[in-house]
C-alpha cells in the first residue's frame, strides 16, 4: 500500500492532536495477512493483519477508537531498521532497530518513522482473550505504561509467524493460529526476561534519571530524551521521581540550574544573555522570570546582594 504524504506529516512532527483528526495511514506497508472482518467478541484468538513496514520518511499510523475494531486490537511489532516515535496523549515513546515493542488493545497512538532514518519492521495485530491475557503479565499490564518498548531481537518469531501466515490455506485456519500463539508466546516472554534482566526497575529508575540530569552539561537535558533512553513515558517517569525525591524531574532540572546560576551572577563574569544561553534558556527574560520565581529575588538584587556580601 502506498499513500502519499501529509503536509502535518513532514511540518511539526509533535502535534499529536492534529494527527490524531487524520485517522489515515502514510508510507509504504507490505500485507502479509489481513482479516479484519471475522473479528468477533469474545473469541479466543484472531488475527487481524500481519506485514512488513519499508523504509519512508512519510511513514505515519494513526491509530482511535473510533474504529471499532482497534478498542480489541493489540499490536506487536519489531524493528529492524531505523528509528521513530510512537505519541499517545500522555507522553512520547522512541524506538530504533532492535526494539520489540507492544502497544495495549484500547490505546490511541499515532507513531512514525523518523525523517531521516525510517522504520523498516515487522508486525503483527492480533485481538482475542489469549492475547490479553498474554499482556497481563505483571508490568505488562500496568495501566500507566500503554506502551511496552524493550530492547530485545524477537525477528526470528516474527519471521516464524509472516511464513505461517503466508501458508494459512496449506497448514489450515486453527493450526496456523495455535502455531502463531506459541510465537507470541515467545516474542512476550524474550520482552519480559529481556526487561527484568535490565535492571529497569521502579526503584532503581528514579536514580538512573537523578543521575542523568546531574551529568548533563549545565544541566541541559530533556525529560523526552530521558523517556526515550529508559523506554518508559514521561508520565511515568514523572510519577517514580516525584515518589522518590517529591519534586518532578523537569522542577529538579530548574532549581540545579538557579543553583548553579546563582554563583555565576556572583562572579560576575558573564552577562545574563550569556547565563541564560549557557543554562538553556530561550531567552534571559524567561531566565530571569524563572530565577525570581523560585529564589524570590530578581536577579539584579541578588547581584546587589552578593557583591555586598563579598
Amino acid at each position: 500500500m502506498v499513500t502519499e504524504p501529509n503536509e502535518i506529516i513532514t511540518g511539526d512532527r509533535h502535534l499529536f492532536s492534529k494527527r490524531y483528526e487524520m485517522t489515515k495511514t502514510f508510507g509504504v506497508e507490505e500485507q502479509i495477512f489481513v482479516n479484519w472482518s471475522d473479528f468477533k467478541k469474545g473469541t479466543a484468538f484472531h488475527i487481524a493483519e500481519a506485514g512488513v513496514t519499508y523504509p519512508s520518511p512519510e511513514y505515519c499510523i494513526v491509530r482511535t477508537n473510533r474504529e471499532a475494531m482497534n478498542q480489541y486490537i493489540s499490536v506487536f511489532e519489531y524493528v529492524l531498521e531505523g528509528e521513530g516515535c510512537i505519541e499517545t496523549a500522555n507522553g512520547t515513546y522512541h524506538v530504533k532497530a532492535g526494539d520489540s515493542y507492544l502497544i495495549r488493545s484500547g490505546e490511541e497512538v499515532v507513531y512514525y518513522s523518523d525523517l531521516n532514518n525510517p522504520l523498516r519492521k515487522l508486525w503483527i495485530n492480533c485481538a482475542g482473550s489469549i492475547v490479553d491475557s498474554l499482556v497481563t503479565l505483571e508490568e505488562f499490564d500496568n495501566p500507566d505504561i500503554p506502551v511496552i518498548v524493550v530492547p530485545v531481537n524477537t525477528e526470528a518469531s516474527f519471521r516464524t509467524i509472516h511464513g505461517l501466515l503466508s501458508k494459512i490455506n496449506e497448514f489450515g485456519k486453527h493450526e496456523t493460529y495455535r502455531q502463531v500463539i506459541h510465537q507470541l508466546i515467545d516474542i512476550m516472554s524474550s520482552m519480559f526476561y529481556a526487561r527484568d534482566h535490565l535492571a529497569l526497575s521502579d526503584e532503581e529508575l528514579p536514580v538512573r534519571v537523578r543521575k542523568m540530569i546531574d551529568t548533563a552539561p549545565f544541566f541541559c537535558i530533556r525529560i523526552e530524551d530521558i523517556a526515550a533512553l529508559e523506554h518508559y513515558s514521561e508520565r511515568h517517569i514523572n510519577r517514580v521521581f516525584g515518589e522518590r525525591y517529591g519534586i518532578t524531574p523537569k522542577q529538579y532540572i530548574i532549581n540545579c540550574k538557579i543553583e548553579v546560576a546563582k554563583d555565576m551572577l556572583a562572579q560576575k563574569k558573564r552577562s545574563v544573555r550569556e547565563i541564560s544561553e549557557l543554562l538553556g534558556f530561550c531567552d534571559e527574560h524567561h531566565f530571569m522570570n524563572t530565577f525570581k520565581r523560585v529564589t524570590g529575588h530578581s536577579v539584579g538584587t541578588w547581584r546587589e546582594v552578593t557583591k555586598r556580601v563579598l
